[in-house]
């Protein structure tokens, strides 16, 4: 909107949203089939034959690609820009807000099969005998799993303010400086569905230092710190000694938050 002759103001919003969902390439009920009973999923269980032995190795099969995840992000900000003489003064500020909704499915299985059922574990030369794929042929598993179902969404809010003058010092020469202030909110899980290791709290079982902790809702963060002093100074120029020609150079201390970039919704 502009207020008059050298009064300006600018209001953006931006909304941004993607969604990735994943499903079986070759669908069908493979647990029943494969005699595991019915578990819900149609995967092709994953079916693994562990380390290369010797420089030779199996390829796994099967997936367990399941559920899906979106990602949005919300970016609503303000400047007005008011010139005077030969200054040109900006102020404002924006609001940034991420998320991410992670969804799995269930019942998708996992088989894993190493060289150790087949070799010689203990021995020195254990890395060099024994193979994945012969222990599969023998039926002798060595771990195996199923996915179970969660629902999480990560969310992260952050915000900043800046001023900035630029002077045209003469025809050919603009100085730029200027200011900003940028506010990172605490990462949080919308139900407080999120876990962490604490280093510092007595396990009651074993009475040593570390135990697993929950969120207490969905306001409370494994992230304590908000920083409130991320102040970043800018300067720039730009000078054109020639018709077609210009230099520019500029420095800034420039303050990103780290966003919601987990796939499964919190870290």
């Amino acid at each position: 909107h502009t207020f008059s002759p050298n009064v300006l103001n600018v209001l953006n919003f931006t909304y941004n949203y993607d969604l990735q969902g994943d499903s079986p390439a070759a669908g069908g009920n493979w647990s029943s089939q494969l005699g595991f009973g019915n578990t819900g999923a149609s995967n092709f269980p994953i079916i693994s034959f562990g380390n290369p032995v010797n420089g030779y190795n199996t390829t796994f099969i099967g997936n367990s690609f399941q559920g899906n995840f979106s990602g949005a992000t919300i970016v609503t900000g303000d400047t007005v820009t008011w010139t005077k003489g030969r200054h040109s003064f900006s102020f404002g500020g924006d609001f940034h807000a991420h998320q991410v909704n992670s969804h799995s499915g269930s019942g998708a299985l996992s088989f894993n099969f190493d060289q150790n059922a087949t070799g010689a574990p203990n021995q020195g030369y254990g890395q060099y005998v024994g193979f994945g794929f012969a222990s599969y042929l023998l039926g002798d598993v060595t771990t195996a799993s199923e996915t179970t179902a969660y629902n999480l969404y990560g969310r992260q809010k952050s915000m900043s303010l800046f001023a900035e003058d630029s002077y045209k010092v003469t025809p050919k020469l603009t100085l730029n400086a200027g200011l900003r202030w940028d506010y990172n909110f605490r990462f949080h899980e919308k139900y407080g569905h999120w876990a962490n290791v604490d280093l510092q709290t007595i396990d009651p079982t074993y009475g040593y230092p570390g135990k697993l902790v929950f969120a207490n809702g969905g306001g409370d963060s494994f992230e304590k710190n908000e920083y409130a002093k991320n102040f970043g100074p800018q300067i720039g120029f730009a000078y054109s000694p020639y018709p077609k020609t210009v230099f520019r150079g500029s420095f800034g201390l420039i303050y990103n938050p780290v966003g919601v970039s987990y796939f499964n919704g919190v870290p």
